[in-house]
Formats: structure tokens, C-alpha cells, sequence
């Protein structure tokens, strides 16, 4: 039961983060635990290019209609099945994109967002670097949780969009410490309650 209050939540993430997504957009994505979610979610966005260090999400957007996928260099990182060391960087040399979206395994005001693996965070450091602005994928597991691995400060992160199943008390610290807090399952009810558009030329802005 646990496990798939987990994944469920995990999925009202994803569609939350994809709202964030605009036409035109370039956006990263890393592996990590949120990452599959994220990409069936992204299989009903057009006009955007997605660029990612996940052979899952390459393969699962592949010949999607208005995407375009560019794939990371990188050693590969067999447990999970993505691109990671120095090389992973060099896109990055020529490229900025305007959003990254980082699934971790810890966030936490005192530690920043944290991965398990030092290779995957330093791959997860790279992307945060290279947006313009940085969301955080986190459900309520992972909150006020420091992994080993630091990937990049709090200060680098725009907002974290996790669940109602965190606690107010953590959400009040990152608010306080600057950095914004989205409540994906609310979002999703609010979404559901609001009234469709229906007057020809308007189109409702996530």
C-alpha cells in the first residue's frame, strides 16, 4: 500500500512539473526516481526539447510527435541505465536551457537536494547549472531526507514541487529559506474544480 501511495503521488508530480513546461521550452531531466513519471507525462507536450542523461526517457519519447530528445555523453551507469561522469558536461559548454527538473533521492533546508550516488549527482549538479530555473521533484518520502551526496546548494533551487503528504513545518523552513513550495495533489484539485474555458481565443496558463 505504501509503495503505491508512493508512485502515485510520484505521477501527481510529474503532471505537476510538466505545467510548468511552456512551448518553445528547452528542459532537462535526469534520472531518478521521478523520471519515468515525468516522461509519460511529456508524451502529451509538443514543441518542446527535452534534454536528458535517462536511455529510459530517450527511448520512451523517441518518435514522439513535436519533441525533440538530445541525449548526454557520458560513461554508462548500468543500475540506472543513464549517462553519467566529466563528459556530460561538454553539451553544456554551447547549451543553456530554460528549465531542469531534478529527481532526487533528499531534500532538506540544511543539505540542499541529495542523491544516493556521487556519480548521479554530480550529472544532477551539471543540469542545475545549465537552467535558467531549477525545480526539485520530491514526493514526501524524500523531504527533510539528506542522502550521501550533496548536488547542488538550496539557493540554487527555484521550487520544490513535492506533496501533501509533507509536513507544513518543513514546508514553512523552505519557504522561509527562499525557495518556493508547489503541492502537486492540490494543484491536481484545483485543476479538476476549475471551469473549463470556453470562449474561442482563450486558453487557459497552467
Amino acid at each position: 500500500g505504501i509503495a503505491r501511495e508512493i508512485e502515485a503521488r510520484r505521477v501527481e508530480i510529474a503532471r505537476a512539473a510538466v505545467r510548468r513546461i511552456e512551448p518553445g521550452d528547452t528542459i532537462l531531466v535526469n534520472a531518478g526516481p521521478i523520471c519515468r513519471m515525468l516522461a509519460t507525462e511529456l508524451e502529451h507536450v509538443e514543441d518542446i526539447t527535452v534534454v536528458t542523461n535517462s536511455l529510459d526517457l530517450l527511448h520512451q519519447l523517441s518518435n514522439k510527435p513535436g519533441l525533440k530528445v538530445i541525449l548526454t555523453s557520458g560513461e554508462y551507469h548500468p543500475m540506472a541505465r543513464c549517462l553519467v561522469g566529466p563528459s556530460l558536461g561538454a553539451l553544456f559548454e554551447m547549451m543553456r536551457v530554460d528549465k531542469a527538473f531534478i529527481s532526487v533521492d533528499g531534500i532538506s533546508v540544511r543539505f540542499g537536494p541529495s542523491s544516493a550516488d556521487e556519480r548521479m549527482a554530480l550529472a544532477a549538479w551539471r543540469f542545475v547549472e545549465a537552467a535558467r530555473q531549477v525545480y526539485i521533484l520530491a514526493d514526501h518520502s524524500l523531504v527533510d531526507l539528506d542522502a550521501n551526496h550533496r548536488i547542488a546548494p538550496l539557493t540554487s533551487v527555484g521550487e520544490l514541487i513535492t506533496d501533501s503528504g509533507s509536513l507544513p513545518a518543513d514546508r514553512h523552513a523552505f519557504a522561509s529559506a527562499g525557495t518556493r513550495v508547489a503541492i502537486a495533489d492540490e494543484e491536481d484539485l484545483v485543476e479538476s474544480d476549475a471551469p473549463p474555458l470556453r470562449h474561442a481565443g482563450l486558453a487557459m496558463n497552467s
